[in-house]
């Protein structure tokens, strides 16, 4: 998915929020016309014009213009703090932490959290700039269950890359549900709509509209994978 549909996708999804387009322009005070052209990916808006459909749908502007960040304002982002990266004192590698799992708090929002007896793994700090990654934004996880077999095997360890929290490629991700951890692959469609698929064939696929993909959270893209023989 380009950066342009990207942006298209989320337009659909604050018009939605608010009922229709023509709502959209009237409380952004922008014309119909240029709505229509920024849902349709032909013109992009001022930096006046995003803030302005932002505030008319009550979701943070920077969410809008990247897809980055919690989507309304106030909401805090749905990522560890500070997964505590660390490079060795001689530079050449980058720690990666485990995150265990997802934490309830009573906010209803979700944290991810470190277990700080979990494993850490080294990886050349080379190989993550050649992957552009960030050292700050990835983390490890374990693969349970066969759902995505014989891709990704039960015991599995798994590079995530914290910033890939919107779909915008298709790919294997790491979603977060009933406070665990599930990889899946997702497939962006044309429509809008998004693909929950298994690698197994005994998991049938799931169908997500646009409404339901607001709820869904996603902590990574799984960028690598380790298996023990």
């Amino acid at each position: 998915m380009t950066m342009n549909e990207s942006f298209k996708n989320r337009m659909s999804i604050i018009s939605r929020l608010l009922g229709n387009a023509a709502i959209l322009a009237r409380k952004s005070g922008i014309s119909r016309r240029a709505i229509g052209m920024y849902l349709a990916g032909e013109s992009s808006p001022t930096l006046e014009k995003l803030v302005a459909m932002a505030k008319a749908a009550e979701v943070n502007p920077g969410w809008l213009a990247t897809g980055e960040g919690p989507m309304h304002p106030g909401e805090m982002e749905r990522t560890l703090p500070d997964i505590k990266t660390i490079t060795d004192p001689q530079g050449e590698f980058v720690i990666v932490p485990r995150i265990m799992g997802v934490v309830a708090i009573p906010t209803s929002q979700a944290w991810t959290h470190e277990d700080p007896d979990a494993m850490r793994l080294a990886f050349k700090k080379q190989w993550i700039e050649q992957m552009r990654l960030d050292p700050g934004q990835i983390a490890l996880c374990v693969a349970n269950g066969d759902a995505m077999s014989p891709t990704i095997m039960d015991g599995d360890i798994l590079l995530v890359d914290l910033r890939k929290k919107e779909v915008r490629e298709d790919g294997v991700y790491v979603l977060r549900h009933d406070d665990a951890l599930h990889p899946r692959r997702l497939q962006r469609d044309p429509r809008g709509l998004l693909h929950i698929r298994s690698d197994n064939p005994v998991y049938a696929p799931i169908t997500l509209t646009q409404e339901e993909i607001l709820r869904l959270s996603v902590l990574g893209k799984v960028v690598w994978e380790g298996r023990r023989v």
